[in-house]
């Protein structure tokens, strides 16, 4: 489990504002559910998550909505949404049997990042940079390369506006956001790396955010 930092942006009105939190579960398939809790569920409830995350939780949600965020389908939390941790059921009887016999000793996250990477196609740093090979939307993709050298160590995030996540623009009128066109915006930093990668003769340069940013700069 995953549980983001809350956001906070400026409502349509511009006389309020509302909270988001971006909470990512894992289940017994090792799939990950993406949830969206807003205002006072991303406050309290998100809050208590991520104090817990770190443990082998199980959690129940109800009247949770589909919608579309951001262009991609996702669960989205609404006035009636509630959430059971560790609720007494047979349910849960069941995943902390799985926990203890498949999880164990190892990292729920390990286990999930090595079944997605064995169904995902491996493919070739030069395939990709000499478009030899046409990326399918619905799939996922992996390579092997060689860190080179990462470009912004010292300095690994940036000031992005807390609603869009895109980088704010300082000028000398003050804070703004070109994406969401919004002056005096607030402020969160969000990891984000930039670094040379090769495989066997061909390079590239990437850039990772947030979590996988994050991890790699704690294995460093």
């Amino acid at each position: 489990m995953k549980v983001q930092q809350v956001n906070r942006f400026e409502r349509n009105d511009k006389l309020s504002f509302g909270y988001r939190r971006e909470v990512i579960l894992i289940n017994t398939m090792l799939q990950t559910i993406t949830i969206n809790l807003w205002d006072d569920l991303a406050l309290n409830e998100g809050q208590l998550l991520k104090e817990n995350c770190i443990k082998n939780s199980i959690v129940s949600f109800y009247n949770l909505k589909m919608s579309t965020y951001h262009r991609f389908p996702q669960l989205q939390s609404t006035f009636t949404t509630g959430m059971l941790q560790n609720p007494k059921c047979n349910e849960t009887e069941r995943i902390n049997l799985w926990l203890e016999h498949i999880v164990g000793k190892r990292s729920l996250n390990r286990l999930w990042v090595a079944k997605s990477i064995k169904e995902c196609e491996e493919i070739k740093l030069e395939q990709l940079m000499d478009k030899k090979i046409t990326l399918k939307n619905d799939m996922h993709y992996w390579f092997k390369a060689t860190i080179c050298e990462i470009e912004n160590k010292s300095k690994p995030w940036y000031e992005a506006c807390a609603s869009c996540l895109k980088e704010i623009i300082k000028t000398t009128k003050g804070i703004s956001c070109s994406n969401c066109t919004k002056q005096h915006v607030q402020i969160i930093q969000r990891y984000r790396l930039r670094m040379t990668v090769r495989d066997n003769d061909t390079s590239a340069r990437l850039t990772l955010f947030e979590d996988v940013a994050s991890d790699l700069l704690v294995a460093q």
